[in-house]
């Protein structure tokens, strides 16, 4: 089922869809990828030049007792990063045409970039999504935001 918001939106001759469960269940599984990739990366890298400069006790004490916490570093950064350079996009959202957006369906602001990338570090976020019939989680109920189809929104050059 396809949902749409007009509403108010009806006067700017917009018609938004909203994303389906469906596309941002493929967007987040993409995300998911990337950011295993990319922190992987970023642990790799940041383990390699800590190394020239530490002792072995000290990184001994990082790997075993900071990964966690700078894996959750990570995973904020990676959608902060992404949704403020793409203008609300992540990279899976990019494949799937997908967008975050304000209510109105204008360009998210940093601050609802930062709302929703730090709801997504609340344990069990993603069960949100099953209280309610249309896809929206607490991460975007909190910051405000939808996700919707890029191309539904008829006025694009608002993003």
């Amino acid at each position: 089922m396809r949902e749409t918001l007009d509403g108010d939106l009806a006067s700017d001759s917009r018609i938004i869809m909203i994303a389906s469960k469906q596309r941002r269940a493929y967007a987040f599984a993409l995300d998911l990828l990337f950011y295993f990739f990319f922190s992987t990366l970023t642990y790799w890298l940041m383990m390699v030049t800590l190394h020239q400069f530490l002792s072995a006790e000290a990184l001994i004490f990082i790997d075993s007792h900071l990964p966690g916490l700078i894996y959750l570093l990570l995973y904020f950064l990676y959608y902060v990063i992404s949704e403020s350079l793409l203008s609300g996009r992540s990279l899976g959202k990019l494949i799937t045409k997908t967008r975050a957006v304000r209510l109105d369906g204008s360009k998210i602001s940093f601050t609802q970039v930062l709302k929703r990338s730090l709801c997504r570090l609340i344990p069990l976020e993603l069960l949100s999504y099953f209280g309610d019939e249309r896809p929206i989680g607490l991460h975007d109920r909190y910051s405000q935001t939808l996700v919707i189809e890029v191309g539904s929104v008829l006025n694009e050059d608002l993003l």
